[in-house]
């Protein structure tokens, strides 16, 4: 249980999935092939560009930039007003962000409250990391009383969604029975999935380990199985006595 409190919040990304919300998809795509080439500074001047024209998408990787500090100085406070400014025309990609910032109290206080509102923004976009989020805050009891049924709602949500860390912790709380039944067969499934998503080194570990517990009982089960049924012959000789121990002829005088 303890694992799942310390999972910690989903953290900020540059996203590439949501270049569709861009009016200006071409120039962003072209700014972020920039990035992830390690342009940086190129990857900087394009996002300035279109985030001073109001692109919510380049002031959010704009802001991305300035928390990594890459292809420019770092610089938290300008990284909050960005995420402010694409989050409040309805970016659920900054709205998380934002939300994360307000969790970790970077560039601005704690405040937990805060950090909720906004994960809910991004969680009503279906915004997995968000959904992820909000299950944390209930699991941690920050800004919200402990609600099982609502951890489950949300981890579920975002495991449903595809997202790894979701899918990992929903296989952890089916193998431990941390508010779930224990189902070591519903764990794996999901250790599956999130290997499939990102969860490589902790999942390969998780499914390594059930495999062999499995693997373990499976044989158990055989030989028990085994072991209490009847041998051959047992039920003829419990019927018939004579058959089954019936005494050798005497030998005959020679």
């Amino acid at each position: 249980m303890c694992r799942f409190a310390r999972s910690g919040i989903a953290a900020l990304l540059i996203g590439a999935a949501a270049l569709a919300a861009s009016p200006a998809k071409a120039d962003i795509a072209k700014a972020i092939s920039a990035y992830r080439a390690g342009y940086y500074k190129t990857a900087f001047m394009e996002f300035k560009r279109l985030a001073d024209a109001g692109d919510p998408m380049a002031q959010f990787n704009l802001a991305v930039m300035y928390l990594s500090g890459k292809g420019v100085d770092r610089d938290v406070k300008k990284a909050l007003e960005l995420h402010r400014k694409a989050a409040e025309q309805g970016l659920a990609l900054a709205q998380h962000g934002l939300g994360v910032l307000y969790y970790q109290g970077t560039g601005v206080e704690q405040d937990f409250e805060e950090a909720l509102k906004w994960f809910h923004k991004a969680a009503a976009q279906q915004f997995p990391n968000a959904e992820f989020n909000i299950a944390v805050m209930y699991f941690n009891k920050q800004a919200l009383a402990r609600d099982d049924f609502e951890i489950v709602k949300w981890v579920s949500l975002a495991a449903a969604r595809g997202f790894g860390p979701a899918q990992y912790r929903l296989g952890e709380m089916y193998e431990k029975s941390i508010i779930l039944r224990r189902n070591p067969e519903e764990a794996l499934h999901w250790y599956r999935l999130a290997l499939k998503n990102g969860q490589t080194r902790a999942a390969s570990e998780a499914i390594a380990r059930l495999e062999q517990r499995l693997k373990i009982a499976k044989g158990n089960e055989i030989a028990v199985s085994i072991n209490t049924a009847p041998q051959a012959g047992t039920e003829a000789a419990a019927a018939k006595p004579e058959a089954a121990a019936k005494p050798e002829a005497p030998p005959k005088p020679k």
